[in-house]
């Protein structure tokens, strides 16, 4: 299965009309962030959320998306709708706490939309929908989930893909993002800035593993320069131009930071560890094995339509988000 580029919606403009934008799981990580873009462009933001977000720039709207019922939100033609509500972290939960979130949730915002007359609905999938691959990956690419996750994210891709087929006013912005990093992420890069700060990591086997990656504010810009596309569905996955390798990202950590390069195992002692860790320790043993695993996936579709990345390098993004975040720590 593969999904065609948005040949014909190149290049876009980035300036939008200032709107109501209503963001599903918009208390997390990147909500919170999509709230500050959204709020300095002169938006009306409504999270709804499980939990209230830590800005104050937004209001909040108690919204389980799980649940029966409609969903009681405003709607019509000036709002658009974010889709960031997700169970993502893997492992880490049971396969129908994924399909619970990811499909049930994305069936229900698609009814609220349908129901209240909202045109317009982004949608943050996953690079998930790829699986791992060694080769470079883009939107052309064939689908091949590996994980519930993934699976759970291309169902969710679907669903919005139907919704937006049944009307020809409405605009569908699916996003594909590959790990994602800033301050409030508390995830992979945060994980691996605090063993880099303690000198306890070490490579597990090669060196030149591919992690594609990008910066939340660059993420947040992308998907306002997505929405800007002419009516119709604008599907684009989101890194870096240049996908880093693991030792590359580490260097960066270390060029930004001061820690030291870690060293690497020697593959056949990672593999073997990775093996006893499956017996032990079968969680950390998915999460060394995800360490392992290449997730090189290319932005065609954005560098295609002249988006200008604002932090268009690794170490350009770790050493604004040190700036940014209290007393230089990478949280």
């Amino acid at each position: 299965m593969s999904t065609p580029l948005n040949e014909t919606r190149m290049p876009l403009s980035t300036d939008i009309e200032a709107r109501r934008a209503v963001i599903f799981g918009g208390s997390g990580f990147i909500g919170t962030h999509l709230t500050l873009e959204l709020a300095s462009r002169g938006w009306e933001v409504i999270v709804a959320d499980v939990v209230p977000p830590a800005s104050e720039l937004a209001k909040f709207e108690y919204c389980d998306v799980r649940t029966s019922g409609p969903i009681d939100l405003p709607g019509g033609a000036e709002t658009v709708a974010f889709n960031l509500a997700a169970v993502h972290r893997t492992p880490g939960h049971l396969p129908s706490e994924y399909y619970d979130v990811n499909v049930r949730g994305a069936v229900r915002i698609c009814e609220w939309a349908s129901r209240t007359g909202v045109e317009t609905i982004a949608f943050t999938s996953s690079i998930s929908v790829y699986g791992p691959s060694e080769a470079p990956l883009t939107e052309r690419s064939a689908l091949n989930p590996v994980s519930d996750y993934g699976r759970s994210k291309l169902l969710g891709e679907e669903i919005h893909r139907w919704w937006s087929g049944q009307q020809p006013d409405r605009k569908l912005v699916t996003c594909r993002p590959a790990v994602v990093f800033g301050r409030g992420e508390g995830g992979n890069f945060s994980r691996l800035a605090t063993s880099l700060s303690k000198g306890r990591f070490l490579i597990p086997g090669r060196r030149d593993v591919v992690k594609a990656c990008g910066y939340v504010k660059d993420l947040t810009r992308s998907l306002l320069f997505a929405l800007s596309s002419v009516r119709g569905e604008f599907l684009y996955n989101f890194a870096l131009q240049e996908a880093p390798t693991l030792e590359e990202v580490c260097s960066a950590f270390a060029s930004v930071a001061g820690y030291e390069v870690p060293a690497a195992i020697p593959e056949p002692v990672a593999g073997r560890a990775a093996s006893m860790l499956r017996l032990l320790r079968p969680e950390l043993s998915a999460r060394v094995e995800k360490l392992r695993a290449s997730t090189h996936v290319l932005p065609l579709a954005l560098s295609a339509s002249d988006f200008e990345w604002q932090y268009p390098t690794l170490s350009v993004a770790l050493d604004d988000w040190r700036a940014d975040a209290p007393a230089g720590a990478f949280v």
